[in-house]
């Protein structure tokens, strides 16, 4: 009788609201983090769900625009060694690989690296760490929050950059922020609706 639950059915083995929706993001995870965020007064079901899918094609469509800047980076750098007159001697460079338990591996790559971005991955997983803001830190934290602080850092940037510009200023130096005191309450007052 062991497998089999109220009403005689054979109960198959668990699976995950992430799984049932064929995502990769944790739909349970960002339910809870729903309603331990104190957003709204109740989150329903279909919503933790929903999120992640969303959350999932942005990171998908922002990890393929990288890839291709990447990638058209990397073409226009050898187009510009070769029209310079750079010959290739012997082929391309060898790299040495190390051999690690059969498998051979590259040239290592610092998660900020792989994940495409300019903030450090590394560094903000250790400042989480070490902050004491929860128990245990998850491998994928940091590598979701450097994104994010990227993002809002380019975004005040920008604007910020826009305020010298209208200003007929050369340099950024802090008092433009006090300009931007207006515009910046409306854009937060957009991130919290």
């Amino acid at each position: 009788m062991s497998g089999r639950v109220k009403g005689g059915k054979v109960k198959g083995k668990a699976r995950s609201r992430s799984n049932r929706a064929g995502l990769q993001f944790h739909v349970g995870r960002i339910h809870r983090l729903l309603r331990k965020g104190n957003y709204a007064e109740r989150v329903g079901a279909g919503a933790p769900s929903y999120l992640a899918a969303v959350m999932e094609y942005l990171a998908a469509e922002d990890l393929e625009k990288s890839q291709n800047q990447k990638k058209s980076a990397d073409g226009a750098a050898s187009k510009k060694k070769l029209a310079s007159g750079a010959k290739k001697v012997g082929g391309e460079k060898k790299v040495k690989k190390a051999v690690v338990g059969g498998k051979v591996k590259g040239k290592a790559r610092s998660r900020s690296n792989r994940a495409g971005l300019q903030f450090h991955v590394g560094r903000i997983h250790r400042l989480l760490r070490k902050g004491n803001y929860a128990e245990r830190v998850g491998a994928g934290a940091p590598s979701y929050l450097a994104p994010v602080m990227e993002y809002l850092a380019a975004d005040d940037l920008e604007l910020a950059g826009n305020a010298v510009r209208d200003n007929k200023k050369l340099e950024l130096f802090p008092a433009i922020y006090n300009w931007l005191y207006p515009t910046m309450k409306n854009l937060i007052n957009y991130y919290l609706e």
